[in-house]
């Protein structure tokens, strides 16, 4: 490949939407492929052609997994350092640019379509996924014993200006979350925490199991105060204004421009 070759708009399409965190082909091929005109495997076939090409250019890299039908894409740190030649304001360490570990497909599958969502319905945003915060910490030179470290943390930037105004913490539970890992969570974190889940039982029982830690001393009011919860099918929404999650101790309901 020639140095300086330039992005197609299609590329850069694909490249910035894959910024917000991992997808798998079939929503590529969806939101940028298909055509209602054209065959079904003619823009199948343009489809694997573009995500070849767009691999051995290093901008891009796939994996299948025998737990999920449709193979898994993700940006390369290529491909984020090419897509931040054509955008003013990029924190490229922010990105996601790692292939899921099997087992974690479909947990990583949902981080990814929370952060579309919140960039989708908020300006001035930025997103740091699990491995930058976790470098970030390594920077500290303090011990990682007892730090859980959340999915995402979303941090609104003052307009005009590169300073943070307020962050929260993002948990995904697509499957379960041990009891030990949920109070690490809670206690490690200096910010607001919406844990959203898979189901709306696994946010029913986190609520309550908070609230029964909060009657028993072991999470303070301070703490209990900055948990909220939510699942998958209120979160995802189409309406932006009308979402709302459960938030101890008094079971109000709240929304985030309410903080």
């Amino acid at each position: 490949m020639r140095r300086g070759s330039k992005l197609t708009d299609l590329e850069k399409k694909i490249l910035l939407y894959l910024l917000e965190g991992v997808t798998t082909a079939r929503e590529l091929y969806k939101k940028f492929f298909y055509k209602a005109n054209q065959k079904h495997k003619t823009r199948l076939e343009v489809k694997r052609r573009k995500l070849i090409n767009m691999k051995k250019k290093g901008y891009i890299d796939y994996k299948h997994y025998k737990t999920h039908e449709s193979c898994i894409v993700v940006i390369t740190e290529r491909g984020v350092d090419k897509i931040a030649e054509n955008m003013n304001f990029l924190d490229i360490d922010s990105a996601w640019t790692h292939l899921p570990r099997e087992g974690h497909v479909q947990h990583d599958l949902l981080v990814a379509k929370s952060a579309r969502k919140l960039y989708r319905e908020n300006k001035h945003i930025t997103i740091y996924f699990e491995p930058f915060l976790r470098r970030e910490f390594a920077l500290t030179g303090k011990k990682r014993r007892e730090v859980y470290f959340p999915d995402f943390r979303l941090s609104f930037i003052r307009d005009g200006q590169y300073s943070e105004e307020k962050s929260f913490n993002f948990e995904i539970v697509a499957g379960g979350i041990t009891r030990k890992a949920f109070l690490g969570k809670i206690r490690s974190s200096a910010h607001h925490i919406l844990f959203i889940t898979k189901r709306l039982e696994t946010a029913v029982f986190l609520y309550n199991y908070a609230m029964k830690l909060n009657r028993a001393g072991v999470i303070n009011d301070q703490k209990i105060e900055r948990l909220h919860f939510t699942y998958a099918d209120e979160f995802f929404e189409d309406n932006s204004s009308t979402y709302e999650w459960l938030t101890p101790p008094y079971q109000k309901r709240l929304r985030m421009d309410q903080f």
